[in-house]
């Protein structure tokens, strides 16, 4: 249970991560400094109407992201009091199964939002960003083991 919430959180970092790096906002990466938005742009030597490209496809889903990561906190939270009181094991599989489908559907808009950026992105730049999510694991681990 808890390496499945574990995960969880690590794939709902995984989307903000990849928007933040994108956005205005500074993300701190694994090695505690701040990837800021003048180096993020300079990494990857981003031109000024793909920076414009990048802030609108990533604004676009940032607040249903932000809400659909609301509702699955609510949930998990929800999920731990049937767990932790008098709740049927029905109950709280289904509970179980609903974060489940809400985490899958997380994933899906931050992946789309993934594919809006890349779509900007030329192939060098590409895989610059590529290598910047590999560094930062902001990948699912799965994907490294292809």
């Amino acid at each position: 249970m808890l390496y499945q919430y574990v995960l969880l959180i690590f794939f709902l970092l995984v989307g903000i991560a990849i928007a933040s790096l994108l956005m205005a906002q500074v993300p701190v990466n694994c090695y505690g400094t701040e990837l800021g938005q003048v180096e993020l742009i300079q990494f990857l030597n981003l031109t000024p109407e793909q920076y414009e490209q990048i802030e609108v496809a990533t604004s676009i889903n940032q607040s249903q992201i932000e809400q659909a990561q609301q509702i699955l906190q609510q949930a998990i939270e929800e999920f731990q009091l049937l767990v932790e009181g008098v709740a049927t094991t029905d109950l709280i599989r289904a509970k179980y199964w609903h974060i489940q489908q809400l985490q899958q559907q997380d994933l899906s808009k931050q992946f789309e939002t993934m594919l809006a950026i890349r779509e900007i992105l030329n192939q060098s730049q590409r895989r610059k960003l590529a290598e910047l999510m590999k560094e930062q694991n902001f990948m699912p681990v799965s994907l490294y083991n292809c």
